[in-house]
């Protein structure tokens, strides 16, 4: 990014001058179609009794309680939860993989495209005296585009999925000992010794040495590693969207590699766009009670700010020779009888 942080910021702020109240409204919707089903999904589980796992434990969090600090009923409790969890493992089971199915789903047919609608809203709200219609967000589920924009975000989100492999690996390496150890130590009442930690061995097939410390630090250290290639990764994709609510028709694998040329060299700089909001998402939070209205409020602003970013990386792509603005959509307009140099339109 060219362009100093100071300057797309900027740069949002004018382009949302006069339109900003259309563009929270384009934010709402947005928001409420891409979060329905979690919101469904809760009221569910607060509705079915077996969801409840809970119940013993705001009696812990009690003036008495807490002054107190007596462990053993956190033990109770635990123990409870457990027993709980046990009795109804399949139907735990069961439906968690349907939710988690049933969301996939709905991310990748719906949510993917309203936030590629939500981008090419921002991305046509910088032309002046004009604002977009809300409407504008519902355009890629035209019968020309939808498909493109369902392919295009899928190849995406695989890629991702494929880089936080060793991520999972990592994480479930680090954290399967320590829940064993606990969960024999919450059911039998007794401490960790190494008598234990030979038995719970034995008793799985497991090495001892996974649940000493080197083991621990060296899958820390490795997880921290492949964590920082998923972030690194998600931010050379994090134009797609952006290229897609451009020309949805520009190819999936096209696409990706054009996110990735456009953010090469620019991955600090778009890591430090992100954390120059981190002021403004701190101010909502400490509003604790109503700090999802603030960061809804914010919403606008940072991604108007993300897509000037956009602007100014696809525009250093073009002039590098990586991709035209044809390509991307636009039209190029040519000034009859004047030596003006042409300009682009969508």
């Amino acid at each position: 990014m060219p362009r100093k942080r100071s300057i797309l910021k900027h740069n949002a702020r004018m382009h949302l001058t006069g339109k900003y109240g259309t563009a929270l409204l384009v934010v709402i919707i947005a928001s409420l179609i891409r979060n329905v089903l979690s919101v469904a999904r809760s009221v569910v589980m607060n509705w079915i009794p077996a969801f409840k796992l809970f119940s013993a434990f705001p009696e812990l969090f009690t003036a008495d309680a807490l002054r107190k600090l007596n462990i053993d009923p956190w033990l109770a409790a635990l123990r409870e939860l457990i027993e709980k969890i046990g009795a109804n493992a399949r139907f735990y089971i069961l439906f968690f993989v349907i939710s988690i199915l049933v969301e996939w789903l709905y991310a990748l047919l719906i949510s993917n495209v309203i936030v590629c609608g939500m981008q090419r809203w921002f991305l046509r709200a910088d032309y002046p005296q004009w604002t977009p219609t809300v409407g504008m967000i519902f355009t890629p589920f035209s019968s020309g585009q939808y498909r493109h924009v369902v392919v295009g975000m899928f190849w995406k989100n695989l890629w991702l999925f494929i880089w936080s492999l060793p991520q999972l690996v990592f994480a479930f390496l680090l954290s399967a000992p320590s829940l064993l150890l606990m969960y024999h130590v919450f059911l039998s009442g007794s401490s960790i010794t190494p008598g234990l930690i030979r038995r719970i061995a034995s008793l799985y097939g497991l090495p001892e040495f996974i649940f000493q410390w080197p083991w621990l630090v060296a899958m820390s250290v490795l997880l921290l590693v492949s964590a920082i290639v998923v972030i690194n990764r998600a931010y050379c994709y994090r134009m797609t969207e952006m290229i897609l609510a451009d020309n949805p028709m520009i190819g999936a694998r096209r696409v990706l590699d054009l996110s990735k040329k456009m953010t090469q060299r620019s991955v600090w700089r778009m890591i430090f766009l992100d954390l120059s909001f981190i002021g403004w998402a701190l101010l909502c939070i400490v509003f604790y009670f109503v700090s999802w209205l603030g960061f809804l409020l914010l919403t606008p602003y940072y991604t108007a700010t993300w897509i000037e970013a956009y602007r100014d990386l696809r525009d250093e792509a073009v002039r590098r020779g990586d991709v035209t603005m044809e390509e991307l959509g636009y039209r190029r307009i040519e000034i009859p009888h004047t030596d003006a140099a042409p300009f682009f339109t969508s």
